[in-house]
């Protein structure tokens, strides 16, 4: 296991207790024992829960395991279900861009789905850059008028 992650069980174990009772027992003790015993034993969490932005001071890691736990074990099933549903809208929306997910938890594929290799141009076609004029600013008014009255120009 990577010392970041037993950084960021250091900072789960941290949170976890300073929960409620009604949120430990919806987790289980497996889970939480898995994350005492793979703690990093030097690192120290330094969270600040007097803080009203306490969770922005946390690892990229940990937020991710925090909102996994959220979602698996302390939402309804319909909201687990709706959650589950965006994270899938999310992952196919990236896919379709081709966009190589931000995230720092891990939730999507970070490699990204068109490559420098899969474009292809051909070599009698030219790609430079135009200026476009700039519109006067009568016509400007004149449209912002067309569009009021919601005619085309």
């Amino acid at each position: 296991m990577t010392k970041e992650y037993q950084e960021s069980f250091v900072e789960v174990v941290e949170v976890l207790n300073h929960s409620s009772p009604s949120v430990l027992e919806k987790i289980p003790t497996r889970l939480i024992d898995l994350f005492n015993t793979n703690k990093s034993e030097e690192y120290v969490a330094r969270i600040d829960f007097l803080s009203e932005n306490w969770e922005d001071g946390l690892m990229p890691n940990t937020q991710a395991i925090l909102a996994l736990l959220y979602r698996d074990f302390l939402t309804s099933p319909e909201e687990r279900k709706h959650l589950i549903d965006k994270e899938k809208e999310a992952r196919l929306y990236s896919e379709t861009l081709g966009i190589a997910q931000a995230d720092t938890n891990g939730m999507f594929n970070s490699s990204p789905i068109i490559t420098g290799e899969d474009i292809e141009l051909s070599n009698n076609t030219t790609t430079q850059l135009i200026e476009m004029p700039k519109e006067p600013w009568y016509k400007k008014i004149y449209h912002k008028t067309l569009d009021l009255f919601k005619f085309k120009y």
